[in-house]
């Protein structure tokens, strides 16, 4: 791309997108609620807020961000060259995909309406709602859609208060509001999103090994919601366990004696115990928040990368680092806890980086058990499980998805006895939001969310499905709003 280096990132931005704005636009408003004017505003004002606070700096010739631009005019000029192809080569037909864009902008907004009214901070966005001029949105009555339909009308909200990726997020049990999501940068943030706006209402931040909070803290490698939501209990790369009680205040010294941990998981009925896996050894351990110690601890064939009980707590099952899917059984004994292994199935020949466990019905309001797994050979698998106590699982579905590197996280639509089937959503390395219906044999996409610029980590879902949160290696949480669900 041979033009002239330009004082700052915005202008080359602007220069390269202003080729492929109309298109963009038009993608958005055929497939949200948004209008291109609502859209423009967003972006301008996102990039006055940045600009302001100086969050774009001067570059000269061979700064590395010459790169950046040179691979966004690619993968712009890629997308819609093949778009025009295609769409000459076929008729037009609708699509039930959702897609939503925050990373273009163009010379054109000079010309959009005054913004001077959405107010924004550095770490928050709230996109502005788009109304019709001829119907007053106080009256405009939104339509409702069922829980089979997964279309969405937006970003509800943007948090970016972490300059480094997002770990792990999640919502609290059984909660509408509550999130909190961790980061590389050694803090979890908690947050309120029905407030309006949402908002941050504690920042946690992880003891180190020295004790105090005044070194650099070390990554937040998993965290977990326990004790009806009255404690977070978070692991770190430096092997410290810290445990946040009461308003989340620290609730002990760092824990230093628990190992070089992968993952945590806390027990479904159980809440005062937490399953834990360490690389060395490898262990699986279970600690007792009341007792303040370990209960019990028995080793591994290979370290487990992820982990989930089934809803009852009987059974927990570990995607280990060899591709292999193992069942344990838990039993509450005195004054010990016992896990014995069920089964061990290889169904890949790299890590697993997610696993997730549900009960769902089927038309004849059968119960039924699945699991769903991420690996590194860009695969997401759906397994039918026949029997727990035998452990013996059957490969439903396979989806391929972009998953070569880092630890992506998979996720099942929380909600199952008010429909029937399974629904799957996962990120990926390449920024976008996949969710599935596992009913549909085709195994086509029933919708993407593209909003991310980086690779998608982690996702979860609030209790009545109305917000999805999803989190990326940039350290970006985005809300999405979901169409208006029937009740």
């Amino acid at each position: 791309m041979d033009t002239k280096i330009q004082n700052n990132i915005v202008g080359d931005i602007l220069f390269v997108d202003e080729n492929f704005i109309s298109n963009r636009i038009a993608c958005i408003e055929r497939t949200t609620d948004w209008s291109s004017d609502a859209y423009l505003q967003c972006r301008k004002s996102l990039f006055d807020q940045k600009i302001k606070n100086k969050k774009f700096i001067l570059r000269d010739i061979g700064d590395r961000r010459d790169g950046y631009i040179q691979k966004r005019f690619q993968l712009l000029e890629n997308k819609y060259k093949k778009q025009q192809t295609l769409s000459s080569k076929k008729p037009t037909t609708t699509t039930t995909t959702t897609t939503t864009t925050t990373t273009t902008t163009t010379n054109n907004i000079k010309n959009s309406p005054n913004i001077s009214n959405i107010q924004l901070t550095p770490s928050t966005l709230t996109p502005p709602i788009a109304s019709s001029p001829s119907t007053p949105l106080a009256t405009k009555q939104p339509k409702q859609v069922g829980l089979e339909d997964f279309s969405f009308t937006g970003m509800h909200h943007i948090f970016a208060e972490h300059k480094k990726a997002i770990t792990r997020i999640k919502f609290a049990n059984d909660s509408l509001d509550l999130l909190a999501f961790s980061s590389e940068d050694g803090t979890i943030s908690i947050a309120k999103v029905m407030n309006k706006p949402p908002q941050i209402i504690a920042t946690l931040k992880s003891n180190s090994n020295s004790g105090t909070t005044t070194t650099i803290p070390s990554p937040i490698i998993d965290f977990v919601w326990c004790n009806n939501n009255n404690s977070i209990v978070s692991i770190s790369m430096d092997g410290i366990m810290n445990i946040w009680k009461e308003n989340y205040q620290l609730f002990t010294k760092p824990i230093k004696d628990i190992g070089s941990c992968l993952c945590l998981v806390a027990h479904p009925t159980k809440t005062n115990l937490i399953l834990l896996s360490e690389s060395r050894g490898p262990l699986l351990k279970i600690f007792d928040l009341e007792k303040m110690e370990i209960t019990c601890k028995i080793k591994t064939a290979t370290p487990v990368v992820s982990m989930q009980f089934e809803a009852k707590g009987n059974y927990v099952f570990l995607g280990e680092a060899k591709g292999v899917l193992s069942i344990y059984k838990f039993e509450h004994t005195v004054p010990q806890h016992v896990l014995s292994m069920v089964s061990r199935t290889t169904i890949s020949a790299t890590p697993i980086t997610s696993v997730s466990v549900h009960y769902w019905h089927q038309s004849n309001q059968q119960q039924m058990l699945s699991v769903l797994t991420n690996s590194q050979d860009s695969l997401m698998r759906l397994f039918m499980v026949k029997s727990l106590s035998t452990g013996t699982i059957v490969l439903f579905r396979e989806y391929k998805i972009p998953i070569r590197t880092k630890l992506i996280k998979n996720t099942f639509a929380p909600i199952s006895k008010q429909r029937e089937g399974v629904y799957l959503m996962t990120g990926s390395e390449n920024g976008v939001v996949y969710i599935y219906n596992a009913n549909k044999k085709d195994k086509s996409c029933i919708n993407e969310l593209m909003g991310h610029a980086s690779a998608t980590i982690d996702l979860s879902w609030n209790s009545d499905e109305s917000l999805l949160a999803t989190a990326d290696a940039s350290g970006t949480v985005i809300l999405w709003s979901r169409k208006y669900l029937a009740k």
